[in-house]
């Protein structure tokens, strides 16, 4: 008797480092269906074929294929399905339990080919691995935004332009940079952990590391609006193996897909200057964060001389870049629903510790 396509994703998700968006991928685009039939396919190298799956995660699947196939032969009668409801989830598959309709709201969305909500049944797009929920209207920011968002600007991001403005308005490397993220976060293992406005997932990649370190992420998600910095970041988690590591999601900061307490630290670098909605966003970090959840954030501080005045005085309005004083940053921080408790400044660049008030 042929298998349905629920009933085979439903089979193959219960393999550890599957999950269900993984499961759809299999089924649709290798036609696997049973657990038999993966095991196959890892062995025959199968696998690889697919966007997102290396060697090292091929041999991975395999040997939790195997074993779940162990298991279930050893297991008493009558046993299979209290193991079959109970199944290990994977790192999709609590992203997945965490999400909010953009649209409406409501709880509840399920995971085929697309996402979907239970509720409105508006679907969206998983493309190259990545879950497109920004909600129907996303806010696209100034002038200084939508550069960031062209293709040009984003394929030299990460090796060219990011590198180029630290270096232009901090004392700090990147890699001084990414160190004094990771440390003000107080990474262990076992965060979960939102990074906003992640751009090509350079800070994601890094904390994935430092998780990977001390044991791994229970959740880690790179967020950002821009399609096209997405894609870069696609291509850097695929080139540098780490497709298992982290997901990335497209999103609006100011209307995040997750439920209220989801994470418990929150990273946005770089980026809260150019966002259309500066409070806006800093409640929805407060929202999505649990109560003592810490967030960092960087940005940029301005005076009224030196760089920093000049920068001011040449970037208009509509371009919207909004230089910070530390007051005000420190301010906002705290009416969103923070304590401030560390403020790392380096000339015109600021990170702010702050942690989520019960």
């Amino acid at each position: 008797m042929s298998t349905s396509r629920e009933e085979a994703i439903q089979t193959l998700a219960q393999v550890k480092g599957v999950g269900a968006v993984r499961a759809g991928q299999l089924h649709d685009e290798l036609g696997v269906s049973t657990v038999q039939e993966l095991i196959d396919a890892a062995t025959g190298g199968m696998l690889e074929r697919l966007k997102g799956i290396g060697a090292k995660k091929q041999a991975s699947i395999l040997s939790s294929a195997l074993t779940h196939g162990a298991e279930k032969e050893a297991a008493p009668e009558g046993a299979s399905v209290a193991a079959e409801s109970a199944p290990d989830e994977d790192m999709s598959s609590r992203v997945l339990r965490s999400l909010v309709c953009p649209n409406c709201g409501s709880e509840g969305m399920e995971s085929r080919v697309t996402v979907t909500c239970k509720a409105c049944r508006r679907e969206y797009l998983i493309q190259d691995g990545v879950m497109d929920l920004a909600p129907p209207y996303a806010r696209r920011g100034g002038w200084a935004q939508r550069v960031m968002e062209t293709r040009f600007y984003s394929s030299y991001y990460e090796d060219v332009m990011r590198p180029s403005l630290t270096g232009l308005v901090s004392g700090r490397t990147m890699s001084q940079e990414l160190m004094l993220s990771a440390e003000l976060l107080e990474l262990s293992g076992a965060e979960r952990v939102l990074d906003v406005a992640c751009g090509t997932g350079n800070f994601t990649r890094h904390f994935a590391q430092e998780l990977d370190a001390a044991g791994g992420a229970e959740v880690l998600v790179g967020m950002d609006v821009s399609w096209s910095m997405l894609e870069e970041a696609v291509g850097y988690r695929s080139r540098e193996s780490m497709s298992d590591a982290f997901m990335l999601l497209r999103g609006d900061a100011t209307r995040m897909p997750f439920k209220r307490g989801t994470f418990d630290r929150l990273h946005c670098g770089a980026a809260l200057h150019m966002m259309e909605d500066i409070d806006g966003a800093l409640r929805n970090f407060a929202r999505v964060l649990e109560p003592g959840g810490v967030c960092v954030v960087g940005t940029f501080t301005r005076e009224s001389s030196g760089l920093r005045g000049w920068l001011k005085r040449v970037t208009p309005e509509r371009v919207r870049f909004h230089w910070f004083t530390r007051d005000e940053l420190r301010a906002r921080i705290e009416r969103a629903g923070f304590e401030v408790e560390l403020e790392s400044v380096s000339r015109d660049a600021i990170t702010v510790k702050a942690r989520r008030r019960s």
